[in-house]
């Protein structure tokens, strides 16, 4: 969280994530530790609370991709099973 820091993200910013996570380095942790850590630090940073957004201080975004769209132009955001 320090780099968020210092980079001067601060409590009520919105900020925009869009990046490949996953290339960021060696994973030590399980996909879904991964993941919950990065949103964690990120909306710590802002202010942000994803169990009362209507509280919270700052915003994070973060824009998704499927490549589901490259075969039928349609986006699912649920899983197909």
């Amino acid at each position: 969280m320090a780099v968020l820091k210092n980079a001067g993200i601060c409590s009520g910013d919105s900020i925009c994530v869009h990046s490949e996570l996953f290339k960021l380095g060696k994973i030590l942790k399980t996909k879904d530790e991964f993941l919950n850590d990065i949103i964690s630090a990120l909306c710590s940073c802002v202010g942000a609370d994803i169990h009362k957004p209507k509280s919270s201080l700052g915003t994070v975004i973060v824009p998704t991709f499927t490549y589901d769209f490259c075969k039928s132009g349609v986006y699912y955001k649920r899983l197909k099973k």
